[in-house]
């Protein structure tokens, strides 16, 4: 990581502030440029420009759902516990098709992780579906890892071989950061197209407003490691015993681990103060929010930088802010 700094590249896309900020909120400056780095060199290239529907990969008016309503293998995840049963992708619908059913329903499943309900928040769930014969299947909310408990949704539609809508309200409880919205379909062998998932908040309000301008990162191939493509800011200083809040928006054209740390720019590259740092983006765009208390700071020689490795694929950061928060 030692190269962080080793090409500079156009503006990176940060908000800064304008005006006199308060006292308990200063925005740190210094957000006009930014730097890439990749390993090798050619693996991702950086742009900044406005946001348009192309570059959303969706109409502007499905963006403030949090469920991506194309079906692709990138954003939707199938599980099944044989190589018989497959999801391919049909005119647009997921197509699972099941030669046998070997264990329980709820292990063969067509699902999207990352999504982070709000608890009290009201969210309405639309889909269609069919099947190649009369049959149901079982579609939930509920939290990913631990007891996987529910959160508050099921419901068992009857599909028949026509196209039917779906609809439903609910609203979470016992929520964590981390939940999925899965359809469970192994009740008995056959074909199911699901399509048209869509997940919003009933109060429109709660949605997340596409940014205007965004700086975009395509990475051209698969790299090394996380940190084998980095988007980093100009230096900042940073003062050990205060308090700082990151916050930005982003999305990815695959579900992508990434980080969002506040570092030195020495080696050994460590964080100004122990938080956990670590996001994850999807092809929705999501807001993210960090707070640190620096007590390893590098006076005026840190960065704020995105680590976004190591899949291939484009990345989208927008509105990044560095606050004061004490």
């Amino acid at each position: 990581m030692s190269t962080w700094m080793q090409k500079s590249l156009p503006m990176l896309a940060f908000l800064v502030a304008a005006g006199a900020a308060c006292a308990d909120q200063t925005v740190l400056s210094g957000f006009d440029g930014g730097n890439l780095y990749s390993n090798p060199d050619t693996a991702a290239t950086q742009s900044t420009g406005p946001v348009t529907s192309s570059t959303v990969d969706a109409d502007a008016s499905t963006q403030g759902n949090m469920v991506f309503p194309t079906i692709s293998t990138d954003a939707w995840r199938y599980f099944a516990p044989d190589k018989t049963s497959t999801m391919t992708i049909e005119n647009g619908a997921a197509r699972i098709d099941m030669k046998s059913i070997t264990v329980e329903d709820w292990k063969y499943q067509i699902g999207q992780q990352n999504l982070a309900f709000k608890e009290g928040q009201a969210y309405k769930l639309s889909f269609r579906a069919k099947a190649d014969a009369a049959r149901p299947i079982s579609v939930n909310a509920q939290i990913v890892g631990g007891d996987w408990h529910d959160i508050g949704f099921g419901a068992q539609p009857d599909l028949t071989t026509d196209w039917q809508s779906f609809s439903y309200t609910f609203s979470p409880k016992n929520v964590t950061d981390n939940a999925q919205l899965v359809f469970m379909v192994g009740q008995k062998p056959g074909t199911v197209w699901i399509t048209d998932v869509v997940l919003t908040p009933v109060d429109a309000s709660t949605a997340i407003a596409i940014p205007k301008t965004a700086t975009r990162v395509d990475i051209a191939s698969t790299v090394g490691g996380l940190y084998d493509v980095q988007l980093s800011s100009k230096t900042l200083s940073i003062t050990n015993g205060k308090t700082y809040r990151i916050t930005f928006t982003a999305k990815s054209s695959t579900m992508r681990q990434a980080d969002a740390a506040l570092r030195i720019t020495q080696p050994d590259w460590h964080k100004v103060g122990d938080y956990q740092s670590g996001f994850l983006a999807g092809p929705i765009w999501r807001s993210y929010s960090f707070t640190v208390k620096a007590t390893q700071s590098g006076g005026s020689d840190n960065v704020l930088a995105f680590a976004l490795g190591p899949a291939k694929g484009s990345v989208w950061l927008a509105d990044v802010q560095v606050v004061q928060a004490n």
